[in-house]
């Protein structure tokens, strides 16, 4: 039984994690083991290690693919639909049933193939219980090995954790990325060495998640931001956080989140870093405690809770996903619930901005703080818009 924080790369790339990738291969071949478990975050790679996985397999094994559902999550065997499809539908909620169904399926597959059978399950936290608790029985009973994704939280379900619990499964946790991991994927991709301050410039906007150092490598390369001169990688100007390989990672995100959670990541987004408390009374406490869990947000300073996104390179693209009269209508239901303007010299600047975005008319004393602010904290672009906005404001007074 082991559990390892392994990080992980890009799509098709495996570099920083070969050895998660021999130990869990390893560990299906064997005998002691009947399943590996790959749990991480939104973009932390498991699809990626899974599929280095399967491959290192090879031709060993014959793959059957189930793909957990958050649409058929509370529907008995749904997801098994293709499988026992002959089934009568009086029979369809029998477990016994449906295992006697499914089994005989798959040792068809397996005569066919002449292989050991390999049932690869993504999205595993979608499964539902009793569709779980079959597949935990398929791999107890050595009718398959079972190689499983699920998202961190909520996790597996538990039937099959139970199997881990027992020692009969491998568990891996991915985490982000580390720098030398991060230095290993940028090599890997680009093909050449990379200036060790061009890796680390990259990490930490990227957080360590390799959807996002992806995201921000392609759009730097298509930009000319990230040039190779003389065989080594290296950048000619400050990371653009709008690109469009990036902001299509943002919002590929964004599609997995509930409405509720949408809209707290996009007024968080827009007003970050503020107050818990205003975005709890607007969305709901449920909703902010669970984007804080899935750690796509954080929150800080314990005294006078402010949550802001984890990922700072992710409210930047975010923020150029949302429409002026949607950034406009969440301004106007969060501003009600303010006493005050933000305190923070961040706070100010990204409030400021925010209402030149939306064309909504800024006091020249707020216009002429947040100028001073900006030039002082080299934020260029908000000094430049204050000190026009406020010059504008006064010749039109």
């Amino acid at each position: 039984m082991a559990s390892s924080n392994a990080g992980d790369s890009s799509s098709g790339c495996v570099t920083g994690r070969k050895d998660e990738v021999s130990s869990a291969a390893t560990a299906l071949q064997g005998g002691s083991h009947v399943g590996v478990f790959v749990l991480g975050d939104s973009g932390i790679g498991k699809s990626t290690l899974i599929e280095a996985i399967v491959s290192s397999l090879g031709p060993e094994i014959s793959p059957i693919r189930i793909h957990g559902s958050p649409a058929l999550a509370k529907v008995p065997y749904g997801v098994l639909g293709p499988f026992i499809v002959g089934l009568p539908v009086q029979e369809a909620t029998s477990q016994l049933a449906v295992l006697r169904t499914l089994w005989a399926r798959l040792e068809e597959e397996k005569r066919a193939a002449q292989k050991p059978l390999l049932l690869i399950v993504d999205d595993a936290h979608d499964l539902d219980e009793p569709t779980a608790g079959i597949l935990a029985e398929l791999a107890a009973a050595g009718w398959a090995k079972l190689l499983v994704g699920a998202a961190a939280r909520p996790g597996l379900p538990e039937p099959l954790l139970q199997l881990w619990f027992e020692g009969i499964a491998e568990r891996y946790d991915l985490r982000p990325l580390t720098l030398p991991q991060a230095t290993e994927m940028l090599e890997g991709r680009l093909g050449s060495q990379v200036l060790p301050n061009v890796a680390e410039v990259l990490w930490e906007a990227s957080g360590g998640n390799p959807l996002l150092l992806i995201g921000l490598i392609d759009d730097a390369r298509s930009e000319g931001t990230l040039l190779q001169r003389n065989g080594v990688w290296l950048l000619t100007r400050h990371l653009n956080s709008h690109g469009q390989r990036l902001s299509d990672v943002v919002r590929r995100q964004m599609l997995r989140r509930t409405p509720a959670e949408r809209q707290a990541l996009n007024l968080i987004a827009l007003a970050e870093p503020v107050a818990r408390e205003l975005i709890d009374a607007v969305v709901g406490e449920n909703v902010v405690a669970a984007l804080i869990e899935l750690e796509l947000v954080r929150a800080t300073d314990p005294d006078r809770p402010e949550v802001r996104l984890w990922h700072g390179i992710y409210g930047d693209a975010l923020r150029t996903l949302i429409s002026p009269a949607r950034s406009l209508q969440l301004r106007q239901s969060l501003l009600p619930l303010m006493d005050s303007e933000p305190t923070s010299d961040e706070g100010l600047l990204r409030h400021v901005s925010w209402s030149l975005d939306c064309g909504v008319a800024v006091e020249d004393r707020q216009l002429l703080r947040a100028a001073g602010v900006g030039s002082r904290l080299r934020e260029d672009d908000v000094a430049r818009r204050g000190r026009g906005s406020g010059a504008g404001s006064r010749a039109a007074d």
